[in-house]
């Protein structure tokens, strides 16, 4: 873009030279040649050539405006994206924090949390089938809708849709989605895992759009739980999670 717009100025100046050189030129024939030309015919000359060549440096000129006028505009979209981009980052990492300060105020306590919690799952799901399985953990989890468990899944799923929600590069997307996932523990791992397999994981509220995806279509589309332990005893009750 800046070459063109250099080439088209030193274009349009380019002719604007060659304007006035002829200028020069008739005004030198005139005065110190023995060649005359009536002011009809000089005008004429001037008209024909002189004319021509600045009009060729107006239209040079306007492209060189042109092309100035689209370079900065772009400037500005540039600007205005990595503005996006930065407030992207400035609201992915407030969420993430508070993320951690809310759902897990002290280490141990946390890990305390999230391993008692799954010791209940295994005590509910061991030995039965898949189904009835889907169903003692969903009594648990309704059990925990207004506890610590719901806020902490649901934080989660906030976060992931604000990642979601963003336009641009979706391999950008994946790896905010990765940082989040690098942040949680095995226990909490699981605990998600057994969030995608029960009937809230898949909840979809009647006021959502329909480009709006639920909790377990978000950790597909970022393969969220790609690494998940699939030794554990509730995966091997529960299976692969599939869309």
């Amino acid at each position: 873009m800046k070459k063109k717009i250099k080439l088209y100025t030193y274009g349009a100046w380019s002719f604007v030279f060659l304007g006035f050189a002829i200028i020069i030129f008739g005004v030198y024939i005139e005065c110190y040649t023995s060649y005359k030309l009536s002011l009809n015919e000089l005008g004429d000359f001037y008209a024909g050539t002189v004319t021509a060549f600045f009009s060729l440096a107006g239209i040079f000129l306007i492209a060189a405006a042109i092309k100035q006028q689209e370079l900065s505009i772009n400037n500005q979209i540039k600007e205005i994206e990595l503005l996006k981009a930065q407030r992207f980052e400035d609201t992915f990492f407030n969420l993430l924090e508070n993320h951690h300060l809310i759902t897990r105020p002290k280490k141990n306590d946390s890990e305390d949390f999230f391993r008692d919690l799954l010791n209940k799952i295994v005590e509910n799901i061991l030995g039965k089938g898949e189904a009835e399985a889907r169903k003692a953990w969903d009594k648990i989890e309704s059990d925990e809708e207004t506890g610590r468990l719901s806020m902490y899944l649901k934080s989660i799923f906030h976060i992931l849709n604000y990642i979601y929600s963003q336009k641009g590069n979706s391999h950008l997307k994946k790896i905010h989605a990765n940082m989040l996932r690098a942040s949680l523990g095995k226990h909490e791992t699981m605990i998600v895992y057994c969030h995608c397999m029960g009937s809230l994981g898949s909840e979809r509220r009647d006021n959502w759009t329909k480009e709006r995806k639920t909790f377990r279509e978000l950790v597909l589309e970022f393969d969220f739980l790609g690494d998940v332990d699939k030794t554990h005893a509730i995966f091997k009750v529960f299976g692969e999670l599939k869309p």
